[in-house]
């Protein structure tokens, strides 16, 4: 999504941040084009060719990014051309096509001349196939004959060949999860370059790689082996997958003349280039890092050996254990107790250390003991065992496969479900009949097979309950064949509702609990499997009939399964045993899992399966019971408004104490028997907090848990159900009603409403159906009752073409009032794609709207009658293109405005920040960084909190947070210019402040005593101007209080289209403006009164404009209009002098 604004305050803020900030970047520029890709440096002249995945233009610059020309891609309207390289034996261009895998050589006018081959790249596993994009060329490769390296990137496969598509060689990208073919999963990757040695020789891979939030380019050897060497491109403010192209070069500041070694990076994400120096790290960090278990419950370490360093630091849970030889490769830590362990492994040189490298392994219950793929299966439900030992798994597909438990493919059979719409998702082995249950949860039917699959009598019918026809999702089941009087007991987990069933062998519900988790943190009714509980098992070392069965777990806010544990059959109540999944996420998801707990070699186990589709994969886990049981059920939470913090828990049995952390030190040693305990002063900011149960000395496995104190605090959250997707809300000051619009078209002929504790209401019609969907929602509260105002626009929206918008105004029960009606929006400037509507806050203060378009960075005010009048600047919009930014509210009592953005580096929205009615930041900052959206959409705001909603996985949320300081703000604040260009501020004392801040703009100018009411500001400049003063106490500041005004130098005030001067608008006005114009008539009294439009100047346009004022409808002069004051513009005109 093309932007239009420049970022240089982006560069400017960058400033702020230190040297090291500063090195990284030195130079950026606007992309001209769309979807910038692949780059390439000109050996000829060190010019910068550029390719455009989608207008199929090649742009041409120079070395300090000046567009020099554009010329045409050789693969015509219909190619994409990502991938190109300067051929330095032919001096001419190789360029890549995406569809077509084509390489095409062209000369500089774009006139293809030589190579024409398409690449022959292997196959991949994913659908469509592999996908060339980046490219470079060696000119010593192939003895001298040149070869260019291609990053196919759905692979992530690196290939060296002929130019003309011959392979030579081939090398995993280092990053790629799975390896080459694997099972689809790839590297987020992007450009690569050559550094080459004064023979011309490889020295050096420069390759894009990413880190979980942040790209980087990684050094590799020749053989593509990480060095431990990387440029880290987080404050780039690049997305992960952004980097499409590089290209190494030296570049001169053109200020100081120094020369600098850097890469010229596309960041397509953000339609730029973006120039960052190449300089590595002093120190390089520890690369290939692997732990795994040993013999006699050893840690084993190992990575990639590294140059030029002095010795390399093991530490275990944050102690150090080892310091070894520069040299070593390796590190055996023996004789573990059973836990999880975490180890962070350091080189240093000369003192200095790299960044750390971590990873972690678990000894004893969850240990992953053996794993192997399941080939050619989309999906895996559920697994069982048979009386001979071998296991039994399901498919969506209707398949049964069995493997041995050494987790070897013995056979596969069709399932008794063959139906299109059938999705078997259960199956659980009879012991006494030998037999095998299967359950198809499209139409929640059990069939009973025998080993062959042959069907054992006619399918049942489960009779679990479907409120309102809704759809249920029936998943894993395990066998009690004790249960029910002898006649045997199946239990089934309902995914969608998180409800655990017993039931007769003919299908009759005997019983049933909620899951634990979802009991613990509910979801809306139904929901796609949002927690995360299809995994059941029996505990056959448990004597039955079963007390007791086990479990998948994890909250929605875990978004995964988080471990196995055992809860009481017949009430759901958890016994204390647990198994972590953390082992699991090492090798395999753990998303979605399924159980079955059996044995190996006499040893209790589980079989686990991680579901995922085309990567499914059979675990076998070790299950010994723990020494000292976790605690589970661990919640951090604020206490309401107060800065003190909650902790509480589900003890796993008898404690003698237990410990409590806060970042990593023990705040409190409470009793073995508590369940909770409460931090009375943890202070602003993210803490993290580990609960660890100790046993006559023996410390079992911590739970840790983490939350944001003070501004920004999650305060509480509710789930949307049925707005799904929710995208924009309002909320009624009179009566708390909130209304969400959602951005998805099945939906979006309603609105939803939701009372003041968040409790869903009911809909109402919206004005428009699709493709017509709603962009901007406000409330405007009249005497006659409250007003929904909305502005819809067409999705998909006309790229880079005329578009189209609709105001509405409706009464409260969905009652048209006015519209829907045409509104103008000004359209984009030359490079942006389109116009984005984005949200909308009504202002009493003047009876207005303040309307965010979010492509331009504009925040419009909008009067009643729908028209755009006053644009201000967005002051801080967030970097990246896809931060979609489409919060806006009013803070009346700010006096302010509040803003969804994000910082410089951050690639989704994580803060709201306040603006003044002039376009000033306020200097409120509101972190949203612990909401656990993965996107935040609309906003509202109070005095002391503010609500966000947006998605959590597929279910809509709205989160409120705080917003209130402890220390109350030092209003009323006013500003007023007594003498020309000084202005005094005067303010309340609310609170026995130790100090008070006086900012203006966003500089702290001034800092004053606590018991100061005014201070003024001397020698301020012309202009909008707005200031802030916070109250300070005990080392915490308050929100700010705000004003603003116009800095004029004292000058007169006026009405506006007054021009006799005599206090009232009539016809007397325009006569006397056309007589000075046209008759030489007198000088005007005040010049600026005539310019009824404010464009500088007085003109046949003004008398137009007022006669059309006074008899015609037609707008009304600008300000000051209705009462006098001062000009808000700055021009020639004024009150003094014709």
């Amino acid at each position: 999504m093309h932007r239009g604004r420049s970022r240089l305050w982006i560069v400017a803020l960058l400033l702020l941040f230190g040297a090291e900030a500063d090195a990284d970047i030195l130079l950026e520029a606007p992309f001209p084009g769309i979807a910038p890709d692949g780059i390439a440096r000109d050996g000829a002249d060190g010019s910068f060719w550029v390719t455009s995945l989608l207008d199929g233009q090649i742009y041409h610059f120079d070395a300090s990014l000046q567009l020099l020309e554009t010329i045409a891609s050789p693969f015509g309207a219909s190619g994409n051309p990502v991938g190109i390289t300067h051929h330095s034996h032919n001096d001419t261009l190789l360029v890549l096509d995406l569809p077509s895998r084509r390489l095409i050589e062209i000369d500089r006018t774009g006139v293809a001349v030589g190579i024409d081959a398409v690449l022959p790249l292997l196959p991949v596993v994913n659908p469509g196939g592999p996908a060339a994009r980046s490219l470079t060329f060696h000119p010593a490769g192939d003895g001298g004959n040149g070869t260019i390296y291609v990053v196919e990137g759905v692979g992530t496969l690196i290939y060296e060949m002929t130019p003309s598509g011959e392979i030579l060689r081939t090398f995993v990208h280092p990053e790629d999860p799975d390896g080459y073919p694997g099972n689809g999963n790839a590297a987020s990757s992007g450009g690569i370059d050559l550094f080459l040695d004064s023979a011309g020789e490889i020295a050096g891979i420069d390759l894009v790689g990413a880190s979980a939030t942040s790209p980087h380019i990684l050094r590799l050897t020749e053989a593509g082996v990480e060095t431990g060497f990387a440029v880290d491109l987080a404050e780039v403010g690049a997305g992960t997958g952004s980097i499409s192209g590089i290209a190494r070069s030296l570049y001169t500041d053109p200020t100081t003349g120094s020369v600098h070694d850097v890469f010229y990076c596309v960041d397509q994400g953000n339609d730029r280039i973006v120039v960052v120096d190449a300089e590595l790290p002093a120190v390089p960090d520890v690369s290939g890092l692997e732990c795994q278990v040993g013999g006699g419950a050893s840690a084993q370490l190992q990575w990639n050996p590294i140059s030029a360093i002095d010795e390399i630091t093991i530490e275990r849970d944050g102690v150090i254990v080892a310091t070894l030889a520069a040299t070593a490769t390796t590190f055996s830590d023996p004789a573990l107790a059973d836990g999880i362990w975490n180890y962070a492994v350091t080189a240093s040189s000369g003192g200095v250390p790299s960044t750390a490298s971590e990873c972690l392994l678990v000894i004893g219950a969850g240990e992953v003991d053996a794993i192997a793929p399941i080939e050619g299966v989309q999906w895996i439900l559920d697994i069982t065992e048979d009386s001979g030992g071998l296991l039994w798994m399901v498919s969506g597909d209707n398949r049964l496969i069995i493997h041995d438990k050494d987790l070897q493919w013995v056979t596969e059979m069709p399932g008794p479900f063959p139906e299109d719409d059938d999705f078997p998702s259960g199956i659980a082995y009879r012991p006494e009949t030998g037999t095998l249950l299967v359950v198809n949860s499209f139409d929640n039917r059990m069939q009973e097979i025998d080993v062959d699959g042959v069907p054992v009598g006619p399918a049942v019918q489960i009779e679990i309950p479907v409120p309102d026809d809704e759809p249920t999702f029936l998943g894993g089941i395990a066998y009690d064949p004790g249960g029910n009087g002898g006649d045997g007991v199946i239990f089934a987990v309902e995914g969608t509702r998180g409800i655990i069933y017993r039931l007769s062998r003919s299908g009759e519900v005997l019983s049933s609990f909620p899951h634990p988790d979802e009991a613990f943190e509910p979801t809306p009714d139904p929901s796609f499997i949002d927690t995360y509980c299809l995994g059941i098992s029996g505990v056959p070392e448990v004597a039955g009939p079963p007390v007791e069965i086990e479990i998948s777990g994890g909250t929605a806010f875990d978004l995964h399964t988080t471990r196995f544990f055992r809860i009481d059959a017949t009430s759901g109540e958890p016994s204390g045993f647990q198994i972590t999944t953390e082992a699991i996420s090492l090798v395999a998801s753990r998303r979605y899992l399924a159980i079955h707990n059996g044995d190996y070699l006499g040893q209790p186990c589980s079989f686990v399966v991680s579901i995922r589709s085309n990567d499914c994969k059979l675990l076998r886990v070790k299950r010994e019971p723990p020494e000292v049981k976790p605690i589970d059920f661990l919640r951090c939470q604020t206490i309401g408004l107060e800065d003190r913090v909650a902790i509480t828990f589900h003890p796993g049995e008898s404690y003698d104490s237990i410990a409590v952390e806060r970042d990593g030190t023990v705040v409190a040693t409470i009793a073995g028997d508590a369940s909770s305990w409460i931090d009375e002063s943890p202070g602003s900011g993210w803490h993290r907090y580990r609960v660890i149960p100790t046993i006559a000395g023996i410390n079992g496995d911590d739970r840790s848990c983490q939350l944001r104190v003070g501004v920004g605090a999650r305060l509480g959250h509710s789930f949307l159900d049925p707005a799904f997707s929710p995208y924009q809300m309002t909320r009624d000051p009179d009566s708390g009603t909130f209304v969400v619009s959602v951005n998805t078209a099945a939906l979006s002929e309603s609105f939803f409403t939701y009372d003041s504790n968040l409790q869903f209401t009911g809909t109402i019609p919206a004005p428009t159906s699709p493709p017509w969907l709603t962009a901007a929602l406000a409330i405007r509260p009249t005497a006659s009752g409250s007003e929904i105002w909305s502005i819809s626009w067409q999705v998909p929206a006309p790229w880079l073409e005329p578009q189209d918008f609709l105001l509405t105004v409706q009464a409260m029960d969905g009652t048209i009032l006015w519209g829907p009606a045409p509104i103008s929006i000004p359209g984009p400037p030359v490079g942006v794609a389109l116009t984005y509507p984005a949200a909308m806050a009504y202002d009493a203060d003047g009876d207005l709207f303040w309307f965010l378009e979010r492509n331009q960075d504009y925040i419009w005010q909008m009067n009643t009658d729908g028209i755009l009048t006053i644009p201000t600047e967005h002051p801080q919009p967030p970097l990246q293109n896809y931060v979609f930014n489409l919060g806006l509210d009013i803070d009346a009592d700010r006096d302010s405005l509040t803003l969804t953005t994000a910082g410089p580096f951050d690639t989704v929205v994580t803060e709201a920040i306040g603006m003044t009615r002039l376009g000033v930041a306020t200097g409120e900052v509101i972190p949203l960084d612990d909401t656990g959206l993965g996107i935040v959409y609309g906003l509202v705001r109070d005095q002391e909190r503010a609500w966000v909603c947006g998605s959590l996985s597929s279910m809509p949320l709205m989160v409120s947070v705080k917003t209130a300081d402890p220390v109350a703000a030092p209003t009323p604040l006013e500003c007023v210019e007594l003498a020309p260009n000084e202005v005094t501020l005067s303010w309340g004392l609310q609170d026995a402040y130790d100090s008070l801040r006086i900012y203006r703009g966003v500089p702290l100018v001034a800092t004053v005593g606590g018991d100061e009411t005014t201070w003024t500001d001397p020698g301020v400049g012309l202009g909008a101007r707005a200031w802030r003063v916070t109250g300070v106490k005990s080392e915490m500041e308050s929100a700010p209080a705000a004003c603003s005004l116009i800095v004029a130098g004292i000058q007169p005030q006026f009405l506006r289209g007054d021009v006799n001067g005599d206090g009232s608008i009539d016809l007397s006005d325009p006569i006397l403006l056309l007589g000075w114009l046209f008759s030489s008539a007198a000088p005007l009294a005040c010049d600026d009164a005539g310019d009824v439009n404010d464009d500088g100047a007085l003109d046949l346009s003004d008398p137009i404009s007022l006669l059309g004022y006074l008899f015609s409808g037609g707008p009304p002069p600008a300000p000051p209009w209705p009462s006098p004051g001062i000009d808000p513009t700055v021009d020639n005109l004024g009150c003094e002098s014709p």
